[in-house]
């Protein structure tokens, strides 16, 4: 009896455990989907290398990095975000920043940028997440501005 209980018990987490990944999926996809139509709106399209990269939830644990663009040259380049940040911490916000943050480096080929402005903000997406060279102010207010920055560079 208690290996049938077990059995189920095992069941229920795998079944469980496997919608819980489809939904972060499908949600990881969103991000990317939105990457492209911040793009076609400037009249850019990366479809075909948004459809060949992948994107993963791992355990990152470099100090202060939440998320890695990986480029192997005989794979599609690969985007690792941290899981705990992803599931715990980071709002829309912070999720649409980190994905964009990263398709910069994957797609568009983008290093850091870290200039400020007037009052000390970042002024791209491409900021550097340990730079103290400006502060990152990311908000509705600005995300338009910092969208422009990150295609148009």
């Amino acid at each position: 009896m208690k290996y049938i209980q077990i059995s189920l018990l095992v069941f229920i987490l795998c079944f469980n455990g496997c919608k819980d990944d489809s939904e972060l999926e499908s949600e990881l996809q969103f991000y990317l989907d939105q990457f492209e139509v911040e793009a076609n709106a400037r009249g850019l399209t990366f479809e075909n290398q948004i459809n060949s990269t992948e994107i993963h939830l791992v355990e990152i644990i470099t100090s202060g990095v939440l998320g890695q663009c990986v480029r192997v040259d005989a794979e599609p380049n690969e985007i690792h975000i941290d899981r705990n940040f992803w599931l715990n911490e980071a709002t829309d916000l912070q999720k649409e920043f980190i994905v964009f943050h990263e398709l910069g480096h994957c797609i568009l080929n983008r290093g850091h940028l870290n200039d400020a402005n007037g009052q000390g903000e970042c002024i791209s997406i491409m900021y550097d997440g340990n730079s103290p060279q400006c502060m990152l102010n990311y908000n509705p207010a600005v995300k338009e501005e910092m969208v422009d920055e990150l295609f148009n560079n």
